[in-house]
């Protein structure tokens, strides 16, 4: 137990932070649910009497026409885990690969590798050292299975209707009709960029061993991919030339938004793609073990 929280300690923060943000979240959404229940029980009550007067009676009767105030699954969600970290989206890719990059650039900066290979093959090397950068992947993942857990837990329903009808949900209608196929879309498709964004950290560390230089960097190729897919693939592309909004699928960026317009398959086929090209550069980056080594000398 005691090297599992030694080896994993940035992590077990990050995630306890994460997770502390959309407790918060949730506990702020089910006083104000509670807040608005009150609200409409004591209007009913207040109309219910017999000694309504004539200046009350427009309220009393947008009062019985207003629908019972309920919450549900996927506005509970939408509003506390979906957008409930707006406010920091662009420090996600950081939480993410910071973790990823701690344990690559010593790697490589220490000449480790090389010592490492005196014992076991280059690939294996490799491959330990990659599911060692691959853990932060999981953060969100399992942020994401808890959040549904108290959501459902909190809201006993997944009464869709009730998100729609009180437009408290941007996703739609046939995306929300089968709630685990909705929780494994959306759970893949922040892995699958959790990924990416590991990818492109790995990309970068191959030839900066520094943690400083290589966090940077990383994180400038990110914002520049991004600006890049939203002027060019989502602007002119499908905007300008094509007259579509299909680019929105492009944006990288957010990572909590499930762009389910033209179907859950479209949300999560465009970040499968960059999953691809990522995962075929750093395959072709790190497969020569001479070239590696020395990187790892100019580096050293």
């Amino acid at each position: 137990m005691k090297k599992i929280l030694k080896n994993n300690w940035l992590l077990i923060i990050i995630f306890l932070a994460l997770l502390s943000i959309f407790l918060f979240n949730t506990y702020k959404y089910l006083s104000n649910a509670h807040q608005l229940e009150k609200s409409s029980i004591e209007a009913s009550e207040k109309c219910s009497k017999n000694n309504i007067t004539e200046a009350m009676l427009e309220y009393c009767e947008e009062v019985e026409k207003a629908p019972t105030y309920k919450i549900d699954f996927y506005s509970m969600f939408y509003s506390t885990y979906s957008q409930g970290y707006n406010f920091m989206i662009f420090i996600i890719f950081l939480l993410i690969t910071i973790p990823s990059i701690r344990i690559v650039c010593p790697f490589f900066k220490n000449n480790i590798l090389k010592n490492t290979l005196t014992r076991q093959s280059y690939r294996k090397v490799i491959i330990k050292l990659f599911a060692k950068a691959y853990k932060s992947a999981l953060l969100l993942p399992i942020l994401t299975i808890v959040a549904f857990i108290i959501c459902f837990i909190s809201t006993g329903n997944f009464d869709f209707n009730n998100a729609i009808e009180g437009n408290f949900v941007s996703w739609s209608k046939d995306s929300m009709q089968s709630p685990f196929l909705f929780m494994f879309v959306y759970t893949f498709k922040i892995f699958i960029i959790s990924i990416i964004y590991i990818n492109i950290c790995l990309i970068i560390c191959k030839k900066n061993h520094n943690f400083v230089t290589a966090t940077i960097l990383s994180y400038l190729c990110f914002i520049a991919i991004e600006i890049f897919l939203e002027l060019v693939g989502n602007t002119l592309i499908f905007t300008v030339i094509l007259n579509s909004g299909f680019g929105i699928v492009l944006n990288i960026l957010a990572i909590f938004s499930l762009f389910d317009y033209y179907g859950l398959a479209y949300s999560i086929l465009i970040p499968l793609i960059f999953f691809v090209i990522t995962s075929v550069i750093v395959y072709f980056e790190y497969k020569n073990k001479e070239k590696m080594l020395i990187e790892c000398e100019k580096n050293a």
